[in-house]
């Protein structure tokens, strides 16, 4: 049955019909939301597709809490709301780059840490 053609044949039953329908929770919860207009939800490795990085990044940034909603589902595997991790890379791209006081300088071959602090 096509999902169009539910709602009516569900008005056509008789009056006082049941009907027991089994769903699992995480998808129930992600159909919600996305008919709400809510956060879209994808695997990392559709994230890693659509984003870049790899799929273990994104998993590891969801484990560590760096991407908000994301939750891991029956089997363990983590769902990313795509629009988090859109503003995770955003945050990425406006933070300013770490800056090292020392720096390295490669002497015969082996790189060393000089004993002079850059300015």
């Amino acid at each position: 049955m096509k999902p169009e053609e539910i709602a009516p044949t569900l008005a056509a039953l008789p009056r006082g019909a049941r009907v027991t329908v089994s769903v699992d929770i995480d998808d129930w919860r992600r159909a919600c939301e996305a008919r709400n207009g809510g956060p879209e939800y994808a695997g990392a490795s559709d994230v890693a597709q659509l984003l870049g990085f790899s799929a273990r990044y994104w998993a590891t940034r969801a484990k560590a809490g760096k991407i908000p909603g994301a939750v891991q589902d029956a089997a363990r595997r983590w769902r990313l709301p795509v629009a988090a991790c859109r503003e995770h890379i955003r945050d990425m791209s406006n933070a300013p780059a770490p800056r090292s006081s020392r720096a390295l300088a490669i002497v015969r071959g082996k790189a060393r840490v000089p004993n002079k602090v850059a300015p």
